[in-house]
Formats: structure tokens, sequence, C-alpha cells
């Protein structure tokens, strides 16, 4: 991989400050290399071996950003946006060595698989990012920003690091994310262009981003996955009370106790549906229509996500609220086949017709 990994340096030579960047497309006329937002921000005038780069489109928010080489020498790097399916990961990235050198690296870590939620302090957008974890005791430093993380089944680059200093720890954002670079550049109409084969390029890439959230979002697959993780837990229940009945020798009262148990369960299923069902409607709101609206397992972020609501999003049953620990407002709510916690300001009740 020594000719898709590349090291940013600035052409002031009393700057010091460098990062990672690689290689994600290339043609005739040179390179495209995705990095940090931050890195061009420290290095500020950016080479690749000596050789000035053009910033194409960068996004201070997502800390990406697409730079161009004017040099065919790189192969670029293949990207995935299926999930990885193993928590063991490679980063190769840049880093110092001694006085005037820097190194390439191979660190191997695990990555973590819960989300966190990144959100903009100006308005309602936010995207998603994981944490990793460096084996043994690797410290990721701020020469590391930038560098690809591979997935280790696939060996192709799943996100982009961008690193916390000084710790074990870094932050991983996922390639989808360059789907908004490419807005912005197709909103920028001399860039657009001066790179119009390189969009060209990348517009099967925005139509695979939008299949993979679709195919994530859609109600019907995740229906079908509620359904069948019900069956699981009712034959799992079932096996066991099998088991706890035949040792107690009890097994008809066991039998009579759980038909009363079933029907005290139907009934308060029944009142609480019948509940559930007589209240107002809600709908989804303040969310950008590229965007999902997470529905966790408890009132915070903190929680896992169990589902995610699409903007269009409406039928949902609100069960109640109340304030975190965080004095945060969080609603209960019940949609199709899921009952979860949702942020209060991204639900309203929904107009009655």
């Amino acid at each position: 991989m020594s000719k898709n990994i590349v090291h940013i340096e600035s052409s002031n030579k009393d700057n010091k400050s460098f990062g990672t960047g690689f290689v994600i497309e290339s043609n005739q006329e040179g390179t495209y290399i995705l990095t940090c937002q931050h890195v061009l921000g420290t290095v500020q005038d950016a080479t690749i071996e000596a050789q000035p780069v053009e910033i194409v489109v960068q996004n201070s928010f997502l800390d990406m950003a697409i730079i161009f080489l004017p040099s065919v020498e790189h192969k670029k790097m293949t990207l995935q946006l299926a999930p990885c399916h193993d928590l063991n990961i490679t980063t190769i990235a840049f880093s110092n060595f001694k006085k005037d050198l820097v190194q390439k690296s191979t660190i191997h870590a695990t990555l973590f698989k819960d989300f966190i939620e990144l959100h903009s302090t100006e308005d309602d957008t936010f995207y998603l990012i994981k944490k990793i974890k460096a084996d043994e005791d690797y410290k990721f430093s701020r020469g590391n920003s930038g560098a690809p993380i591979i997935c280790n089944k696939t060996a192709n680059v799943i996100a982009m690091l961008s690193n916390k200093e000084g710790t074990n720890l870094a932050y991983a954002i996922g390639i989808s994310c360059i789907k908004k670079l490419l807005e912005q550049l197709n909103n920028d109409e001399d860039l657009m262009q001066k790179h119009e084969e390189f969009y060209l390029k990348f517009s099967t890439f925005k139509k695979e981003v939008s299949s993979s959230v679709q195919t994530r979002r859609n109600p019907k697959n995740r229906a079908i996955f509620h359904i069948n993780e019900l069956k699981k837990e009712n034959s799992d229940l079932l096996t066991s009370l099998r088991k706890k009945l035949f040792k107690l020798k009890y097994f008809f009262l066991g039998v009579l106790s759980v038909f009363a148990l079933y029907g005290v369960y139907s009934f308060v299923s029944t009142e609480k549906t019948k509940k559930v069902n007589t209240a107002p409607y809600y709908q989804v709101t303040n969310l950008p229509s590229h965007e999902t609206l997470n529905v966790r397992k408890g009132a915070g972020q903190g929680y896992k996500v169990i589902d995610e609501l699409l903007p269009s999003a409406n039928h949902i049953r609100l069960i109640k609220c109340k304030h975190n620990d965080e004095g945060i407002k969080w609603c209960q709510i019940n949609y199709r086949e899921t009952t979860g916690w949702v942020h209060s300001r991204y639900i309203v009740k929904a107009p009655r017709h």
C-alpha cells in the first residue's frame, strides 16, 4: 500500500505539522486524496512529496477534505460501504519517529460496536462516528489524522481516522460521509467543471450510499428482524419454563400457572394497546431529509440504538415523557414493532384529519 497512503506536510519548513491521507480516485490528470480538514488547517500550505496540492472541497463539521495532487503515480484504495462484520481493524498512518523524521506505522485496533452522534451547535445537522481502540500500548498522535481504517476481513477502507492525541482511543468517520462532500462540490459550478470527471466517477458511489441507507431504514426488514427475535425469545422462555417445572415436579400446577400468566399478560397487553391506540398520533420533526432519528433503549444518548425513524415517519404513539439525569426531556414512543426512547425535540403531535 506504499502508493495508496500519503504524507501531507507544509511547504513552510518551519511548520512541522503533518498528517495522513489516502487515495480514493485517480485519472490521467492526477490523484484525489481524502484527509481530515483539521490537517489542512494546521499544515496550511499543504504539499505531498514536495508537490503543492489543491483543496477540492472541505467540511469543518465533518472534519473531512478532498485534495487534488497533479500526479498519476498513486493507486486508489477500495472503499467499502457495507458493515465490516469484524471488530478487528487496521489503520496505516504517519507519526513522528525522531527529529526531522516520520514513520509510516501499521496500527492494529478494535472497532467499537456502538455509534456516537456528533451534533452541530448551529442547526439540527448530525452524523455518526465510532470509536476505535489501539491494541497493546500504542497511543494515537496528531500525524495519524486522515489515515484509512481498513476492515481486516475484506482489506477495504470503511472509515477515516480522526484522532485524539495522547490516548489509545481514536474516532472513525464513516466512508459514506464522502457523499456530503460530493454534494458540496456539486454546488460550486467552477470547481464542478474542473473536477467533473472525478465527480461523475463517484456518482455510482453516491447511489450506493443512498441504497445502503434505504436498506437499513426499510421498515419491512426491521419488522422481520423483530418478529424473528420475538420467536426466539418465546422459544427460549418456553424451554426454560419446562426445565424448571420438571425439576420441581409440579408439571400440572406449572401448566395452570403458565395459562394464568398468559391470561394476565394478554389482558395487560390488550389494555396497554387500547391506551396506546386511543392516544394522539405523533410524527418526526426538526430532522434533515437525509438523516434518521435514533430510537434508543433508554432516555439518553448513552443507551443503545434499537431502531431508526425516517424523517417522514408518522403514526407514532407517545407513551410518556420524562427528564433524564442531565435535565434533557426524552419521550418513550411506540412505532410499528418498536418501543423505545427519542429526544423530545424530534417529535411533534400530528394534525388530526
